[in-house]
């Protein structure tokens, strides 16, 4: 059976991790965001891990921004890249999309 939450073991969440990433992951670009990647050793499920910095919009703005893009990971993840991390950081057009917006931006960055 499948689970379909977004617990820790699927989040990005210490600062060297983020690091790491950033450091040395591939960077691909969209209108909206920046998603940097990197393989895991040794593999295991995709984790994720999301920046949303004040240039994006107030507290509500940025929060509803990063619900979204939980709940699309949580939906979606099992159709992008096998083992790899991955971080999105978000512009700041990127909180007047809509879920639907959202999706179709990424999938093609995530699933690379």
């Amino acid at each position: 059976m499948q689970s379909f939450g977004f617990g820790k073991d699927i989040r990005v969440r210490a600062r060297r991790d983020f690091l790491r990433i950033q450091k040395g992951g591939r960077k691909s670009h969209s209108a909206n965001f920046v998603v940097l990647s990197t393989a895991q050793v040794p593999p295991r499920t995709s984790r994720f891990g999301f920046s949303v910095s004040r240039r994006v919009g107030d507290a509500v703005e940025r929060n509803r921004l990063k619900r979204r893009l939980r709940e699309l990971c949580r939906l979606h993840r099992r159709e992008f890249a096998a083992a790899r991390d991955f971080v999105l950081i978000a512009k700041p057009g990127a909180a007047g999309l809509s879920y639907a917006e959202l999706i179709r931006e990424l999938r093609a960055p995530l699933s690379a």
